[in-house]
């Protein structure tokens, strides 16, 4: 971070919070490419087709898992009552000592 100052959460120019990025390696996501890898993608053709299988014979999951990966799933509506817009009566800012949470 940068050195002190009004505002001591800047980041540097050319600097980031997590420089690292967003981890997109888990244990299950690494042990599925690492079976895919080892049956040369047969592994990833295989599941294709089981749910393609079970979406034609009618099973709701496998069609909505078809639909969600081919189209992306439908953005979801935040409404407030009765689906209308969302009202907000006041915004608190809250400002908390990262030293002293519960404070």
């Amino acid at each position: 971070m940068s050195g002190g100052g009004a505002n001591q959460h800047t980041w540097a120019p050319g600097k980031s919070g997590n420089p690292a990025g967003k981890q997109s390696r888990t244990p299950v996501r690494d042990c599925f490419y690492r079976l895919n890898a080892q049956s040369d993608g047969q592994l990833v053709r295989d599941i294709c087709e089981k749910v393609a299988e079970l979406a034609r014979k009618g099973e709701a999951w496998a069609v909505q898992a078809v639909f969600d990966r081919m189209d992306g799933k439908p953005a979801q509506a935040v409404t407030g009552a009765d689906g209308g817009p969302l009202q907000f009566e006041r915004i608190i800012r809250t400002i908390v000592d990262p030293a002293n949470p519960d404070a």
